[in-house]
């Protein structure tokens, strides 16, 4: 038995569900988001509401309070256990310990204050009236009081202990009040009224709400009454009788036409207030998770949020986004979908389906009634209006009894005689009397009646195979299949070109009765006369199969495969000519061509393609950011679809079509098929098997503006920092903000871009992260604009953090100023120092005068004995004048002498300087060994002892920068030794190793200058940095004598060590020089040189240049051309030396790899 009724109860609720289904069939479902949980959270959800300042929502967990940004979950700390949670410029929570409030802090913490409670009650409901919050109790109505000391205070106070408040609720500011669950009052200055209220034995009251000032009582007994202030009056919805099977156990009133209803095993149905029909019913059959309904809430969107077993969902009653998936008939994936004939068809992997209408009808049995029917419906009217005097009804003992069966137990009884029938009035109110009862009997009469309209989604006969493509050609439909192709008339296929793998098909720009094919055997051309169909074979490729076609004339095509592009050239009566214009530098893969305003363009996952028609190549027109990605579908009439980012495109071959609803595309991934019907909605289907319709509006009316705030701030320590004034110590400069940005559409579709103002050009690239991290900042003042855009593109509104980092302690104004003040304290100091200091020289200085004087007088009396003495040399002093001019002419003569010596002496060293010169290499010479390179060359006289000498030998180039021992003319000849004995190294004995080299040319000096190693003999020799460059195989090879080699990568300087020892004799010398070996990349640059650079003299203090700046100056030039850096470290040179004379020869060779 008790399976028997429980199989009723299952047919009777899945017959009320296909019925409920079956009424909004052409509608669709409304969308629908479900929301991940945190695993910490419980799947009981008892109450949902949204901030209305930051829009968060606040959700009631059988586990805690939690909060939603639509990106993360974040459970609020409370005393106790979660009763009740109502949002009022503040969060109020009630728990089974306390009321308290939560209040954000200038840091975004949520911060949790108690509230005085002087009833110690248990608050488990909170309401707003007026301007003002309410709490119910137990035992108490109470008003919570935020001025001063947050506290109740209770503005009734049950008196009966033996009655409880179970509820309460607010009409036009008047509160009332439900007692035990069945009794309503009207609470006056205190007093409770009772009011009249027509409820059935053991029926409660299960819950209240609002809507376009009525309050809206529902039942146990799945009875819905409307209370106007002062009376109630039972209504009854279009799908009661499904609500009646699914229990109601809430409601929510969504906007001035709509309220929805929950039920426990039922889901949710949303109720058109004028009509009491049922706009929609969100259940488990078509996309809610579970049809077990804890609580309703709504944000300022209109999105309504249902908390049901599964979790929570929220669902769009807005946006003009429905969902078709949920009727049966599909087995496998879905692939395309097109409109035709006002009929939707669908293809899949396993076959072609359209959405059919079904109607059903079913048996029933309807009560006849057997006596007057007038005098029925008198003595009814006239027992309704005796119930209006009386409270309650008070039903008999026997009714009673019959009232206690179970539900389900009086909802299925029945018997095969005529039987005593209950007869209620049309509004719903009252029964008849039992007496009443005896005198109406009714037969029942079997009659047919249409029970439900629902939809169901039907096979097309004929059509086998995957279908991919659905096709309106010529007032025709078409399905592309992996069977062949098919014609779609009175939903059965009739097979076109039967056998094939179709891939694609295009009808032709330039012929209407044509067809493009592509398909696993090539591209053909399928022509329409009449009512035949014939195909002419174009193209066939070796082992690709064409995925897509475009049309460039009459007989020129452009097809793609997986992994290349070809341009078709159709020969009449002969040969198809293919050639290949695949990019060479790059792998493609699945490349599309489309025609997309007036030029044709190839897309693939990152990039776009255009073609140059008169050069017959691809122009690669980039990527539009790193981390988009690319799709294109090709649409009806040569529409094509171009998807980058979230943001869907529509082009017509010749120019962009605008389409108000395009933008809800973002909401749906891995789009397969999206067509256009004629009232400009959008039937789209993608690879998560939805089918979806997007309806054309005229705008939207209702576009609400989502709010962009700061969670909070971090520094590099992970404190949280005032929002409202945010200063960083230098040493504490790197930021993390966390954003909020609730939009509950999608979850976590909020994207975010900022710019620093005065910092940055331009806004960055949108992220999904909500929480921008930077790692440093200088010290300054500084301006971060910030703004977010949901999965529709609507955007916030700018967001500005102005923040401060501090400079560091030298920096400071007090530090500046303590500094004048020492300065300044210093000089006052030295000054009186010095005054002192001259007083007491002043002194001594009057002193060393009087003795000086006394001196002179001494003196004088000397000198006039001297003068005497002088007038009689006087004499002598004449003749030796003569004497000395004698010699000055003489002296002059040999100066001549000298000065022409001089003279030819120069000339000779210029001489030398034109053979050096002309024995090193030419700028012509060099240009074509070394592109990109400058040589800084000054010696320090007229001929140098340093030298540069290169050549290009078996594809290799040999680069050497040398310093000889001395200046002038002893090292131009020891430049001249090292010249000729490289030349004869590397072109006569072929030896291209930079250590061989150095090694050869070492024995060379010492041989030639007969350097033993005694004592007394010579030590000349020279510095070297010689190196090897084998531009084919990207390597060079050096080895060094002193000088080393400096290779600068991507701004970084490397050097590569010498040898400590010269190329001549030395006292601790290694048998051969050290051989290195680095390879390059592109734009790297080396430098060799002598030491007469960093040698110089100059500067503020007369210092040498030294190497580190050296290095540090290569570091900063090396962006620049070869020929600039030249100039830069000769301009550098003359800067550093001023006045100071040249100390060294400067050779200086920089090499660019490009």
């Amino acid at each position: 038995m008790k399976y028997s009724i429980l199989k009723r109860v299952f047919l009777i609720l899945s017959f009320s569900i296909v019925a409920a289904i079956g009424t909004f069939a052409q509608k669709g479902v409304p969308y629908i988001s479900n929301y991940e949980l945190l695993s910490t959270m419980s799947n009981q959800n008892w109450s949902i509401l949204q901030s209305d300042e930051d829009h968060l929502m606040y959700v009631l967990n059988r586990k805690g309070v939690y909060v939603f940004d639509g990106f993360e979950w974040s459970k609020l700390n409370i005393n106790g256990k979660p009763i009740a949670i109502f949002s009022l410029n503040n969060l109020f929570v009630s728990t089974d310990m306390e009321i308290g409030y939560f209040k954000k802090d200038q840091k975004g913490e949520f911060n949790y204050n108690s509230i005085q409670d002087s009833t110690l009650d248990i608050y488990y409901k909170f309401l707003k009236i007026e301007n003002d919050l309410y709490t119910c109790g137990t035992q108490h109505i109470s008003k919570i009081s935020m001025s001063g000391t947050p506290k109740t205070e209770p503005v009734y106070v049950e008196g009966d202990s033996t009655q409880m408040i179970t509820d309460f609720f607010e009409l036009n500011g008047i509160i009332y009040i439900i007692k035990d669950k069945n009794s309503v009052y009207r609470l006056e200055e205190k007093n409770a009224t009772l009011l009249r209220l027509n409820l059935n034995k053991d029926e409660n009251i299960s819950f209240t709400f609002n809507h376009n000032n009525f309050s809206y009582i529902g039942t146990s007994g799945n009875r819905l009454f409307i209370f106007n202030g002062w009376e109630f009056k039972p209504i009854t919805l279009k799908d009661q009788r499904y609500l009646n099977a699914s229990y109601i156990n809430g409601g929510l009133s969504l906007d001035s036409s709509r309220f929805a209803i929950s039920t426990l095993i039922g889901g949710c149905s949303i109720i058109n207030s004028k009509t009491l029909e049922s706009e929609s019913i969100i259940n488990y059959s078509n996309g809610l998770p579970d049809d077990e309904v804890y609580s309703l809430g709504k944000d300022y969107s209109g999105g309504l949020w249902i908390a049901h077993g599964m979790g929570i969902s929220r669902v769009d009653l807005n946006i003009p986004v429905k969902s078709f998936e949920h009727y049966s008939g599909i087995t496998g994936n879905i692939l395309s979908i097109a409109e035709f004939n006002r009929t939707i068809y669908v293809g899949g992997s396993e076959g072609l389906y359209y959405l059919s209408e079904v109607k059903n009808f079913s048996e029933i049995e309807t009560p006849v009634i057997q006596r007057n029917q007038a005098k029925a419906k008198e003595e009814v009217q006239t027992k309704n209006e005796k119930q209006v005097t009386d409270t309650k009804s008070q039903p008999d003992e026997k009714d009673s009894k019959k009232k206690k069966k179970g539900f389900f137990a009086r909802l299925f009884s029945k018997t095969d005689k005529a039987e005593t029938q209950t007869v209620e009035s049309p509004t719903g109110e009252g029964n008849v009397s039992k007496k009443e009862k005896e005198e109406i009997s009714a037969a029942k009469k079997k009659m047919y009646s249409l029970q439900s309209v629902s939809n169901i989604y039907q096979r097309v006969t004929g059509v086998e195979g995957k279908c991919k493509q659905l096709l309106v050609y010529n007032s025709k439909l078409l399905a592309a299949t992996s069977t062949g192709l098919y014609e779609i008339g009175y939903n059965k296929g009739n097979s076109i070109l039967a056998g094939t793998y179709i891939l694609f098909a295009k009808p032709s720009e330039f012929n209407s009765k044509n067809l493009l094919i592509c398909s696993t055997e090539g591209v053909s051309i399928l022509s329409n006369t009449g009512s035949n169909w014939n195909a002419k074979k174009v193209f066939s490729f070796d082992s690709e199969y064409p995925l897509s076609i475009v049309e460039l004339s009459d007989n020129k095509l452009i097809v793609t495969t997986e992994f290349n592009i070809y341009e078709l050239t159709v020969v009449p009566n002969g040969e198809t000519v293919s050639k290949r214009i695949t990019p060479s530098n790059i792998i493609v893969e699945s490349p599309i061509v489309r025609k997309v305003l007036g030029n044709i363009k190839v897309f693939t996952s990152n990039h776009i393609y255009l073609y140059n028609q008169s050069q017959d190549a691809l122009v690669d027109e980039g990527a539009p950011a790193s981390n988009y990605v690319i799709n294109a579908i090709y649409s009806q009439y040569g529409y094509s679809w171009v998807n980058v980012d979230r943001k869907w495109n529509l082009y017509s071959p010749e120019k962009e079509v605008n389409l108000d609803v395009s933008n809800y595309l973002g909401l749906f991934d891995r789009i397969n098929d999206i067509f256009i019907n004629s009232s400009n909605e959008l039937l789209v289907v993608n690879g998560f098997n939805q089918i979806i319709k997007i309806s054309a509006t005229k705008g939207e009316s209702n576009v609400q503006t989502f709010p962009l705030f700061l969670k909070h701030v971090t520094d590099n320590n992970g404190v949280k920092l005032d929002l409202k004034d945010i200063k960083l110590s230098y040493s504490n400069n790197s930021l993390s903000i966390s954003l909020g940005a609730p939009s509950f559409i999608k979850e976590k579709s909020v994207q975010f871009q900022y710019i620093i103002d005065g910092k940055t050009s331009k806004w960055t690239d949108w992220s999904s992260d909500p929480v921008l991290n930077f790692p440093f900042f200088p010290s300054g003042k500084y301006k971060i604009m910030i703004k977010a855009r949901d999965v529709l593109g609507h955007e916030s509104s700018i967001y500005t953090l102005p923040f401060t980092i501090k400079p560091p302690l030298w920096q400071t104004p007090w530090f500046i100023g303590l500094c004048i003040i020492i300065v300044f304290s210093l000089f006052v100091f030295i000054v009186r120092y010095r005054e002192r200091q001259l007083q007491k020289d002043k002194q001594i200085l009057e002193e060393k005068v009087r003795e000086r004087t006394k001196t002179i007088e001494e003196q004088k009396n000397v000198l006039e004995v001297q003068r005497d003495e002088l007038a009689r040399t006087n004499e002598e002093i004449l003749q030796q004048k003569e004497e000395i001019e004698a010699q000055r002419d003489e002296i002059e003569a040999q100066n001549d002498h000298i000065s022409k010596q001089n003279l030819e002496m120069t000339q000779s060293i210029e001489y030398a300087k034109r053979i050096q010169t002309a024995v090193m290499p030419t700028p012509d010479l060099v240009q074509s060994i070394l592109p990109e390179h400058f040589i800084l060359f000054k010696p320090r006289d007229i001929v140098s002892g340093d030298f540069y000498w290169m050549t290009k030998t078996d594809g290799k180039i040999i680069i050497a920068a040398a310093d000889c021992t001395g200046h002038g003319v002893p090292g131009a000849i020891m430049s001249m030794l090292g010249i000729s004995f490289l030349n004869e190294i590397v072109k006569v004995r072929n030896e291209t190793k930079p250590n061989l080299i150095l090694n050869n040319l070492r024995d060379s000096i010492k041989s030639t200058l007969s350097q033993t190693g005694k004592e007394g003999e010579s030590k000349d020799g020279m510095d070297i940095a010689l190196c090897t460059i084998d531009l084919d195989a990207k390597k060079i090879e050096f080895a060094g004598a002193y000088n080393p080699m400096y290779l600068i990568r991507n701004g970084e300087l490397v050097e590569i060590k010498a040898d400590k020892m010269p190329v001549g004799i030395h006292m601790v010398e290694k048998e051969s020089f050290t051989h290195n070996e680095i390879e390059f990349k592109k734009d790297d640059c080396i430098y060799i040189f002598s030491d007469g650079y960093v040698s110089q003299f100059g500067g503020d203090s007369g210092r040498t240049y030294k190497s580190v700046p050296f290095k540090k100056l290569l570091a900063i030039i090396s962006e620049k051309p070869m020929a600039k850096q030249g100039e830069m470290l000769e301009q550098e040179f003359e800067e550093w030396r001023g006045y100071n004379p040249q100390v060294d020869d400067i050779l200086v060779i920089g090499v660019k790899f490009t």
